[in-house]
């Protein structure tokens, strides 16, 4: 595959995409995850629509099908669940969708560092950043990560469990980091490498942080991690708030994507998803408080 031409890498990066929720999805023993030419399919349990459902490998084809077969795929799970599918210029696509009752939850522009080969700007002086190398350094990611995307920190209680947050740190060509200032962590990045791209993302800071340069950091750290296993270019959907980061960088864009989420649940729906998420506020509040004063071991910068 050619580096020099980032239009190459589309359907690649695709894959990589899927493989970020891999991990996710096979974990727990409620996760489950499939794949083929068609599509990436998952399950992670997690009370978002981004973390369940599947990613269209090319242009979609008989829309009737593709949502039928999702949604007996993620039938057992009471997550709620999505389609990504690529945007095309005449819209066929997302006027399918929205004829059948879907809406449109996102929109992101893929993204691609067409070469590793790269010298990332010096650290921000009072940044600090930490490999994740054993389970309970998870819980300080996943309770850092929660805290940056503004979500309560209890939806990623079963990932905490020895089993689960093991099984994450032990995932072979993937790689978690934190970053640290004051002594508190304060930033994370996510990367994992399939036998081309380097996928990065969960680049987030809390809010109190923002605007110091970390998020870049972070996004650097994660990407060029990918040169450990040979992989030639980086891969990332960017939110609103990271694209012009990842330009800054020296990502491109090559694809859009749009993510649709079936019709809203009714009423009963709704009061289990406000019960779920106080119960995820009361874990933290009793239990997860302990992942922010973790004593991390010795690791890499």
């Amino acid at each position: 595959m050619r580096g020099d031409d980032p239009t190459t890498w589309i359907e690649a990066g695709e894959r990589a995409h899927a493989e970020g929720f891999h991990p996710f999805a096979v974990v727990t023993p409620d996760g489950k995850y499939a794949e083929d030419d068609e599509a990436a399919l998952f399950v992670t349990g997690l009370p978002s629509s981004t973390f369940n459902g599947a990613i269209v490998y090319g242009d979609a084809g008989n829309l009737d099908l593709l949502i039928r077969r999702v949604a007996a795929f993620c039938e057992s799970s009471k997550a709620p669940w999505s389609l990504s599918l690529r945007e095309s210029p005449s819209g066929v696509g997302d006027v399918g969708m929205r004829a059948r009752g879907f809406r449109l939850v996102d929109k992101e522009p893929a993204m691609i560092l067409p070469s590793l080969q790269r010298t990332p700007p010096e650290l921000p002086k009072e940044l600090r950043i930490r490999r994740v190398r054993r389970p309970e350094e998870m819980g300080t990611f996943l309770v850092t990560m929660a805290r940056g995307y503004g979500i309560p920190a209890g939806v990623f209680r079963k990932f905490l469990r020895p089993k689960a947050s093991s099984a994450l740190v032990a995932r072979p060509r993937t790689a978690w980091f934190v970053g640290f200032t004051d002594g508190r962590a304060v930033a994370t990045s996510f990367a994992v490498a399939t036998e081309s791209l380097c996928y990065t993302s969960l680049v987030t800071t809390i809010p109190e942080y923002r605007k110091r340069g970390f998020g870049e950091a972070m996004a650097w750290r994660a990407v060029l991690s990918g040169r450990e296993y040979g992989c030639q270019a980086g891969f990332l959907r960017a939110t609103e708030m990271g694209e012009p980061i990842y330009r800054k960088m020296g990502f491109v864009e090559v694809q859009r994507y749009r993510t649709y989420a079936p019709p809203k649940r009714g009423s009963a729906g709704k009061a289990m998803t406000f019960f779920g998420l106080l119960k995820d506020i009361l874990w933290f509040a009793t239990f997860g408080r302990r992942y922010s004063n973790v004593t991390w071991g010795p690791g890499d910068d």
